[in-house]
């Protein structure tokens, strides 16, 4: 098991994520108890699903910091990293370290989306880009599964959820200050001016330590 580096980014290639096939039945608007898909449908959303899956090639990092001060909207960490959000003040009520973290479907997968789209293979496109989507996801959530394995030695835990930048009053603007602290640069992953993550399917969040 790899150990965690405190004062830096411990990253972790090749991840195997977890998920279930629901929750993209879901992004993509289907309810598998309510709506009625034909044979062909059917195939395409599991040949879709399988070929997302075989596509992404999912890496993420995190890294741990602690908690100076939280008041009621303001967040001071211990290496000069302040945020200014009262709803992620509210959620890291209790915590006295954070946990950046970061988790990426790689670039094939994205370039593969928009191909189905320019040939004309919209729908295609779209399975296979919620499946990427929940599968990024997947991956924090393996992540998260990892850090509390070695946790519970210190007997601490992360909290149950996570926040992410443009969620509530947390602005998208935040991405940049995750995007340094994690050094993501290092792991071919790009920030636009715009704060949009660069391959598309990579995702950001903060958990707190409690």
């Amino acid at each position: 098991m790899l150990k965690i580096q405190k004062r830096e980014t411990t990253y972790i290639k090749s991840i195997k994520p977890q998920y279930k096939k629901s929750l993209i039945y879901t992004r993509l608007g289907y309810s598998k108890t309510k709506t009625l898909l034909d044979e062909q449908m059917l195939s395409m959303l599991d040949n879709g699903i399988e070929e997302a899956e075989d596509l992404c090639t999912v890496h993420g990092g995190f890294r741990i910091l602690g908690i100076k001060e939280i008041s009621e909207s303001n967040i001071a960490l211990d290496n000069g990293i302040c945020f200014k959000s009262y709803d992620l003040a509210t959620f890291l009520k209790g915590a006295d370290q954070v946990v950046f973290m970061f988790s990426s479907a790689g670039n094939e997968i994205s370039l593969n989306i928009q191909k189905e789209i320019n040939l004309g293979n919209t729908a295609y496109g779209v399975i296979l880009d919620a499946a990427a989507s929940v599968i990024a996801d997947a991956g924090l959530d393996w992540l998260m599964d990892y850090i509390n394995l070695i946790l519970k030695r210190e007997g601490k835990s992360l909290s149950n959820n996570r926040y992410s930048p443009g969620y509530g009053d947390l602005t998208l603007q935040n991405q940049r200050t995750l995007f340094d602290a994690l050094n993501m640069s290092r792991y071919q992953i790009e920030l636009t001016e715009k704060y949009m993550l660069i391959p598309e399917k990579t995702v950001t969040a903060i958990v707190g330590i409690i």
